[in-house]
């Protein structure tokens, strides 16, 4: 039994210092794409976010999970903004938020919307929007599930005339609009189409890179 424990210890932290390993190999990659960076402007904060992406792609072709990639990334950010102002680190979700619509021709209203919810990420959980489809999907599912409520109730709401069916009709739609079922359709038909349309990003990344 000593032994199977023992055995078992071990192979932890035989992981744990692989998982260490890589994480500060993957590391040194993103910190070079720091270097000599300034962000003074909305085409170096694009070439910047491409480039994070690229890395991104290759280390994982490389082999490297998702969950090394992601402290890799957050371990950069956070070594990048450490003398950075609180503004400075405002800013740079904003322009991660619109570059990320701007992948999928997100515009107008609808972009401003969802930028506050995207904008709403935990900086710790900005790492997967690079690298997780499902859950950039599931943000962008609940931004536009929270947009077409409020595109429904300011439109009853101004119609004077409806009476009391405005607010009757504004908590329905609010209540069918969060329904687990309903949301979780709407994700899975999102997902088919958000994930092919990052793929083809990273596909015509991947050759430019070639």
């Amino acid at each position: 039994m000593k032994n199977k424990n023992h055995d078992i210890i071990d192979r932890l932290i035989k992981e744990e210092y692989q998982l260490i390993k890589e994480v500060n190999v993957c590391s040194k990659r993103f910190n070079r794409l720091t270097e000599g960076v300034k962000l003074s402007n909305g085409k170096e904060y694009s070439i910047f976010f491409e480039n994070i992406l690229k890395e991104t792609n290759i280390l994982k072709s490389e082999g490297y999970s998702d969950e090394v990639i992601e402290e890799s990334i957050s371990s950069m950010i956070q070594n990048f903004m450490s003398n950075m102002s609180a503004p400075f680190m405002s800013e740079f979700k904003e322009r991660l938020v619109r570059w990320v619509l701007n992948l999928f021709n997100v515009k107008g209203k609808f972009a401003d919307f969802l930028s506050v919810t995207l904008g709403n990420v935990n900086i710790s959980d900005v790492p997967k929007l690079f690298t997780n489809c499902r859950y950039l999907t599931n943000i962008i599912a609940d931004g536009a599930f929270e947009y077409g409520i409020k595109y429904i109730q300011d439109s009853l709401s101004s119609d004077d005339d409806a009476g009391f069916f405005s607010d009757m009709f504004r908590q329905t739609v609010s209540e069918m609009f969060r329904d687990g079922e309903l949301v979780q359709s709407f994700q899975d038909k999102l997902i088919k189409i958000i994930c092919p349309r990052l793929n083809k990003v990273n596909n015509s990344m991947a050759q430019k890179l070639g």
